[in-house]
């Protein structure tokens, strides 16, 4: 079964795609959410170029530059997501929701989505005003760390 995180990758490649042309060659880190990025990548080059070995269209390798989003991502899914997943997985084992009918999913995010956007936001929100440390040559951030763009501050 395909994850909904590698078809929203593919979703977010082909809009790139679309808006840009295909790239020469792309590199990601090796994750099950970048096998359909990948597969399409090369077979759309290969529609040019039948020959072309799959290294030379696409390369996998690891991602040193992405640690502070992947911290981030941890950070929202250890403090704010996975409460709501172990307590829909509770609900579910106790026989209150089966997760699979269209009206437990509406009934269910009736009820929860308010409450988990708002501590989403919360979290958002205090992750986007937090200081940071002065970013050395880097003349868009202010000397308190914050991001200034097109002449206004952004935290």
């Amino acid at each position: 079964m395909i994850s909904r995180t590698a078809i929203g990758g593919m979703k977010y490649f082909l809009r790139a795609v679309r808006k840009y042309g295909f790239p020469k060659r792309v590199r990601s880190d090796k994750g099950g959410e970048t096998d359909l990025i990948a597969e399409c990548q090369v077979t759309f080059r290969r529609d040019q170029k039948p020959d072309l070995p799959f290294h030379k269209a696409y390369i996998f390798g690891p991602s040193t530059a992405n640690q502070r989003i992947e911290s981030w991502w941890n950070l929202l899914t250890t403090g704010q997501t996975e409460q709501w997943r172990k307590l829909f997985e509770r609900l579910e084992q106790e026989g209150f929701f089966d997760g699979s009918g269209d009206y437990d999913q509406i009934a269910i995010r009736f009820i929860y989505m308010p409450v988990i956007r708002e501590h989403i936001n919360t979290f958002v929100q205090v992750h986007n005003t937090h200081r940071i440390r002065r970013q050395k040559n880097r003349e868009e951030y202010l000397p308190t760390g914050m991001l200034l763009v097109y002449g206004q501050e952004f935290y």
